[in-house]
C-alpha cells in the first residue's frame, strides 16, 4: 500500500493561484463562457479550494493578493455593466408601459 505523504501547501497555493490566473487570463472560449466570464464554475471552485488553504496563513494571502485584485477589476466592471444594461432595459418597459393607453378612443 502506498504511504501518504503530506502536501506541502504552499506549493499547493501557488500552483491553484497559477492555475486561476490562467483560467483568469484565458483567450476567449465561447463553449465556457457564461455572460463574459471564461468558465466562471471553475473560478468558483478555485477561490473555494484557495479560502480553504489561505485561511490563517499570511504567507498564501500575499500569494493570491494579486489575482484576486486582477478579479475584482476585471469582473466588477463587467458586473457594473450588466447592471447599467439592465437598469436601461428597465427604464425603457416603464417608458414604453406609460406610453400605452389604457383606454383607447375608438373612432
Amino acid at each position: 500500500m502506498p504511504r501518504l505523504r503530506c502536501l506541502d501547501l504552499e506549493k499547493c497555493t501557488e500552483v491553484l493561484v497559477k492555475v486561476l490566473k490562467d483560467v483568469v487570463n484565458s483567450p476567449y472560449a465561447p463553449e465556457y463562457d457564461i455572460a463574459g466570464i471564461t468558465d466562471p464554475f471553475l473560478h468558483i471552485r478555485l477561490l473555494r479550494l484557495l479560502r480553504v488553504l489561505g485561511q490563517g496563513d499570511a504567507d498564501a494571502s500575499d500569494c493570491m493578493n494579486d489575482i484576486l485584485a486582477q478579479m475584482s477589476a476585471k469582473y466588477l466592471g463587467l458586473i457594473l455593466g450588466m447592471l447599467k444594461g439592465e437598469e436601461e432595459r428597465k427604464k425603457r418597459r416603464e417608458d414604453r408601459m406609460l406610453t400605452l393607453d389604457p383606454y383607447p378612443v375608438h373612432q
